[in-house]
């Protein structure tokens, strides 16, 4: 049995963030922990004389599940499951969510969301003495998949863009600690006690450590270009169209104003006067090369 205290302290752990996965077997009726619970666990359900009960609905959309989504990554519906308790959920709500059931409709996995942490209630054992789950392929994976769920578990980023803010305390360096980033040209960066953000500024690896903790880094950051600048692929004419604007046009200005017809005259004016001197001095250069040609030909006569 759970004293009032533990069950106290337990929801105060979810609350801040944490993960319980409670399995419902032969030693735990769940009773002592029904403030914890997505619902109110029921009497036991023997289904032995029918050969077990086996998972009906999945919610494969769901954390727990998405592995098995694709084809031949485990057969859910191969477990037999001989007794279970099934839950007795209250009214819909978002805190409690319905996850996997039998093929009688009873509850065998729910989720409540207690504060910034979630309860998983699994309605029959985790062993061999009411069902055959833990001798199947999928149960390790299964598992798996249940307390990284619970414990709100992701993979860290292998990699990071230059120019991300991350969190410079990820290698679990308390707040009260000052610490000192080293970038890859070398450069050091003191990061005050409290301070968590720290920019990758340049490409390659940074170095966190705690100040005055030694040489060795508590945390490192691998910062790559963007990849999205290597794209091949062709660019719409419209979309470039729309990135490129010519320095002084009206082009992205909504509110630029538009010049009359005989305003746009009056400043192309110019370039008739310019156009006419042109072919002035093109008639003058044919003149004086069709002269200088004939008294060339009359001396050579």
């Amino acid at each position: 049995a759970v004293a009032a205290g533990g069950v106290a302290g337990r929801r105060q752990f979810v609350a801040e963030g944490g993960g319980v996965v409670v399995a419902l077997g032969p030693s735990t009726s769940g009773a002592e922990l029904a403030s914890l619970l997505p619902g109110r666990p029921g009497q036991v359900v023997d289904r032995t004389r029918s050969g077990g009960a086996a998972l009906g609905y999945l919610d494969l959309e769901h954390p727990v599940f998405e592995l098995f989504r694709t084809p031949r990554s485990g057969d859910l519906a191969a477990p037999r499951f001989f007794r279970y308790r099934p839950l007795q959920l209250p009214a819909a709500g978002d805190s409690t969510a319905v996850l996997a059931r039998f093929d009688d409709g009873g509850v065998a996995l729910a989720e409540r969301r207690i504060g910034r942490g979630r309860v998983l209630a699994w309605a029959s054992s985790l062993d061999r003495e009411w069902n055959d789950l833990a001798v199947q392929p999928l149960f390790v994976p299964f598992l798996h998949q249940l307390v990284r769920h619970a414990a709100g578990y992701a993979e860290p980023a292998t990699g990071r863009t230059v120019g991300e803010v991350v969190d410079a305390r990820a290698g679990g360096i308390p707040a009260d600690v000052k610490l000192l980033a080293v970038a890859p040209d070398g450069s050091r960066t003191d990061i005050p006690a409290g301070a968590r953000a720290l920019t990758l500024a340049q490409r390659g690896f940074y170095a966190v450590r705690a100040e005055g903790g030694g040489d060795g880094p508590a945390a490192v950051f691998a910062a790559n270009v963007d990849v999205r600048e290597s794209d091949l692929a062709p660019l719409a004419p419209d979309s470039f169209a729309a990135l490129v604007r010519t320095p002084g046009s009206g082009a992205g200005r909504p509110n630029a104003a538009v010049l009359p017809a005989a305003e746009l005259e009056k400043r192309q004016s110019l370039w008739w006067y310019l156009l006419i001197a042109a072919l002035a001095l093109l008639a003058v250069e044919t003149a004086l090369s069709n002269r200088a040609r004939a008294a060339r030909r009359m001396k050579e006569a």
